[in-house]
């Protein structure tokens, strides 16, 4: 079994914004296997991932003998992905486009995004995936029903057929630059469940599009993740690690909440998954003691696999 335990480079930066050369060190430092770098707008592609700095970037993550486990550019960044207005549409994919050659000349074999919720959903805060409870941050009055406002004229069956050309369009760029295209699951979004992930590979069947597996996602929908891994299997690109408590929380790092990680590690043994598990931490006080905590909790069960 040859899993790398890796993490999110803003594990260290309270954000997803640049820079992140600090991150790669400890990442480095901590002995990780490899770093994860993220693109959160489009003026960081235009200021940040220079092709002096991508340089930069290479030099320093293998200087600490680091792998560059994906490139992940924020959803926002590709929102035009879920318009039925074509020239929004467009102007995503040259967005893509750009960030897969950014991708390519960091090291990266994968590009990922999360998956969209349909336009004109809202919901009380800014963003309905965490709006899975009555009562979140951001919610001023409480109220004791789950309420959406639906897009005016909501057709899902034109909704998803508009995004399953989206994903077959963002697949075959992400193929022409030599990368994979990594879709990530999030609540309430449109690929929101493993079973949603098995109906867009019927309908795209791109050797070139998987997931990437949040391990919180499947928990807060109280899906069982042997089963989700077993389900995605051949299509399993990368996996995010975080626990969760089964109520409300869903950012513990592993080994602090109620996901059985003998068996996650048993299911990816299973289905021969060997890429990465990417800790993914978002603005902890003590970032590196709880993704050291969470490294050597993980490589406590991989030690199994040996």
């Amino acid at each position: 079994m040859s899993i790398k335990i890796g993490c999110g480079a803003w594990c260290f930066t309270r954000t997803y914004k640049p820079p992140f050369e600090k991150a790669i060190e400890t990442a480095g430092n901590l002995k990780f296997d490899g770093i994860e770098l993220v693109c959160f707008s489009e003026s960081d592609m235009d200021e940040y991932y220079t092709p002096g700095k991508i340089r930069e970037l290479v030099k320093l993550y293998r200087a600490y003998d680091l792998s560059l486990s994906q490139f992940t550019i924020w959803a926002s960044m590709v929102e035009g992905l879920v318009s039925f207005d074509k020239q929004e549409k467009q102007k995503s994919l040259i967005v893509l486009e750009k960030a897969c050659k950014i991708a390519r000349n960091l090291g990266a074999k994968i590009i990922s995004t999360v998956s969209h919720w349909p336009k004109g959903l809202k919901a009380p805060i800014s963003y309905p995936p965490r709006y899975i409870y009555t009562w979140v941050p951001g919610i001023d009055q409480f109220s004791p029903k789950l309420r959406f406002d639906l897009p005016k004229d909501f057709l899902w069956e034109e909704i998803w057929e508009n995004y399953m050309d989206s994903m077959r369009t963002c697949a075959n760029i992400a193929k022409e630059n030599d990368l994979f295209f990594a879709l990530e699951s999030h609540p309430l979004v449109i690929i929101s469940s493993t079973d949603a992930y098995l109906r867009l590979f019927d309908k795209v069947a791109s050797p070139a599009l998987g997931a990437n597996l949040d391990t919180g996602c499947p928990l807060a929908l109280r899906e069982y993740l042997p089963i989700t891994i077993h389900k995605l299997r051949g299509k399993l690109l990368h996996v995010h690690a975080r626990d969760g408590d089964g109520l409300l929380c869903y950012h513990l790092p592993p080994g602090l909440g109620i996901i059985d990680w003998d068996s996650v590690m048993e299911a990816l043994n299973e289905v021969g998954y060997d890429g990465f598990l990417s800790i993914e931490l978002t603005n902890y006080e003590e970032p590196e003691k709880y993704a050291k905590f969470a490294k050597e909790y993980l490589e406590h069960i991989l030690e199994k696999y040996e």
